[in-house]
């Protein structure tokens, strides 16, 4: 029966941990695409300004993201004796 109940608390954690790795490798990407942006293209940007070319139109400002994670919730005691039995 421990056998049982390992594989099944397993298989429910195994998801998230693939998840996590999705959401870590999207995190990488995006400051690897910040980085490209900040290196390459607006110092080129920057140069325009200076050599006098003005927008003909503004362009609008982006609002930033500001996702909150999740909190996680607090084990009930009925979690807690569950992990015990698991261990």
């Amino acid at each position: 029966n421990g056998g049982a109940a390992r594989t099944n608390v397993f298989t429910r954690i195994a998801p998230g941990c693939h998840d996590y790795r999705q959401l870590a490798s999207s995190v990488e990407h995006y400051n690897k695409a910040v980085g490209s942006l900040e290196r390459n293209v607006l110092p080129g940007a920057r140069k325009f300004v200076e050599l006098g070319v003005r927008e003909k139109k503004a362009m609008e400002k982006l609002e930033t993201m500001d996702p909150v994670p999740r909190t996680m919730i607090e084990s009930s005691a009925e979690d807690d004796e569950s992990a015990k039995t698991v261990q």
